[in-house]
């Protein structure tokens, strides 16, 4: 079936060129719009904290990750200095649609407030920009931004040049590799104009996908970087067995590219259907960022062998005898042997018992340190130290709390408009926020009755919990559960109502309990999924 295709390829050489021209260049310019469609959100459907997060959104115009927090340094204020500085940030926050913004709060030597909106963190962090400029034409000139969308649209170029670094020290390194392994020709070029293929093919289809799902801001590094080891890894493998059917028949090129197709063709099948089924698993964790990379993970194997069986084919016949190193056709030793890799097969034939018990020990060796891994849904601490908004964030980090800007939100549904103001709701928020004030981790607890702490409907109410560590620790994590377990239970709420625990501390802990949830599932489907084509 692969030396047909091969041959049907080879017969249409010209339209296949010019079909993966069209294609380099539509995914190239896709590539160049893909940052816009971006997204850090690390949302869990069907949790509490998605459920707080709706609300907070539709009720109360407040998206919690596409909220801005604007710190100020300023010591030694006054009442009626913090009023027209609020005055300053509500004129200058009317550059994001229907944004509100909270009174300036004091913290040390900081003061801080937060710009919010219903709009989700990609939107958001396109006005990351306007707000800025906005912020210092309104006599805020000394302020800083910060918050998720702010911290996403100031790592988008960090990204970006990082990958191109990442590809410049990646595509040097193969090309030294290439040469040593391969010798020095025209076979060469064949790996990357197939990774270049496969790369823009991918990120092409990722660009339409993004459109219709959340997409990680991590894609692009995925799909570049896995892209470009598989077109080098398939290219590899493919004109070393072409340079073996090309000895043996140098004057037909054609069929020696489908004898290479027949045989190293089925290889490069089987392996990426592997890779892609291993990458996939990812798709079964209920979390849409999670499930980006998934998708990219299938995605860019299948692209991957798409392009080595089609662009492929068609560059070796072209090359044809070119693809030899310099001096011609390497000669095999006597009796067929390849030096050193004859030699290594050898030994792992006559000594295979002691290569196997050496190879698991090596395995358990370098697994080792899962036993002390510890996953987290992110950190702060992990941003570069130079971004703005990481400046902004060191600073109110300092003198108030990481918590400021990752606040966990407490969010009460009264059940019925008007009714979040009742007494027995009212007493048991109180209650609440006492609890809530006699625990180490807690640093501000922020009630009220009226806007922004009660909707316009008067059907929900909020509580903001400011702790005193990064949303990723373990401290705050602890928080959360001991908020939904132990805390709002003993605040006891009358029956009818619903409480829900959200914003990004609590976003973090459902994210990891379905990650860890799913992982056993994930990982058994995947083995017995990669056996089966394995053994197919």
């Amino acid at each position: 079936m692969l030396g047909r295709l091969a041959g049907s390829v080879l017969r249409r050489r010209w339209v296949v060129l010019a079909f993966w021209g069209v294609v380099v260049v539509a995914g190239s310019l896709s590539a160049g719009r893909l940052p816009g469609l971006l997204s850090t959100s690390l949302a869990v459907p069907g949790t509490s904290s998605e459920r707080a997060d709706t609300i907070l959104a539709q009720q109360f115009g407040q998206n919690v990750e596409g909220t801005f927090t604007v710190v100020l340094r300023r010591r030694h204020v006054s009442t009626a200095e913090l009023r027209e500085l609020d005055r300053d940030l509500a004129r200058a926050a009317r550059v994001v649609p229907a944004a509100s913004t909270t009174p300036f709060q004091v913290g040390g030597d900081v003061l801080y407030a937060d710009v919010g909106s219903s709009l989700d963190i990609q939107q958001a962090a396109g006005y990351t920009a306007p707000l800025r400029r906005s912020l210092h034409h309104s006599g805020l000139a000394q302020a800083l931004v910060t918050g998720a969308p702010a911290l996403q649209h100031d790592l988008v170029p960090v990204l970006a040049r990082d990958l191109r670094r990442g590809e410049v020290v990646a595509v040097t390194v193969a090309l030294v590799l290439l040469a040593w392994f391969s010798g020095v020709s025209l076979a060469l070029v064949v790996p990357f104009a197939v990774a270049l293929c496969s790369t823009a093919a991918s990120l092409g289809i990722i660009f339409l996908l993004a459109h219709v799902v959340v997409t990680a801001l991590y894609v692009p590094n995925l799909v570049e970087l896995v892209g470009l080891g598989l077109a080098i890894d398939y290219s590899l493998l493919i004109v070393q067995r072409f340079r073996e059917e090309l000895a043996m028949e140098p004057d037909d090129v054609d069929r020696a590219v489908r004898q290479t197709m027949r045989s190293a063709g089925r290889t490069v099948l089987v392996s990426g259907t592997a890779v892609a089924v291993g990458l996939s698993a990812l798709l079964l964790v209920p979390v849409p960022f999670v499930r980006s990379l998934g998708l990219a993970g299938l995605v860019v194997p299948l692209v991957s062998i798409l392009t080595a069986l089609t662009v492929q084919p068609v560059l070796l016949s072209l090359l044809g005898r070119r693809v030899w190193r310099a001096g011609g056709p390497s000669r095999r030793r006597p009796g067929g042997r390849d030096g050193i890799w004859s030699a290594i097969g050898g030994l792992v034939v006559r000594r295979r018992a002691a290569v196997l018990a050496c190879s698991l020990a090596l395995l358990l060796l370098a697994s080792a340190p899962i036993s002390w891994l510890r996953l987290t849904p992110g950190s702060l601490n992990a941003l570069p130290a130079s971004l703005p908004s990481t400046r902004a964030l060191d600073l109110v980090r300092a003198e108030v709390g990481p918590g400021v800007v990752t606040p966990i939100e407490v969010v009460v549904d009264a059940g019925k408009d008007g009714h979040a103001g009742s007494p027995p709701i009212a007493a048991a928020t109180l209650r609440l926020a006492h609890q809530l004030l006699g625990d180490p981790e807690v640093y501000v607890v922020a009630i009220g009755t009226r806007a922004p702490y009660v909707d316009m409907s008067g059907r929900d109410a909020r509580v903001v919990v400011v702790g005193r560590h990064d949303f990723g620790d373990e401290q705050s994590q602890l928080l959360v559960e001991q908020l939904r377990d132990r805390f709002v239970p003993a605040a006891r709420f009358p029956a009818h109502v619903a409480v829900y625990v959200g914003g990004a501390p609590a976003q973090g802990v459902d994210f990891i309990g379905r990650v860890y949830g799913t992982f056993p599932l994930a990982a058994g489907l995947t083995l017995v999924v990669a056996y089966l084509v394995l053994l197919v």
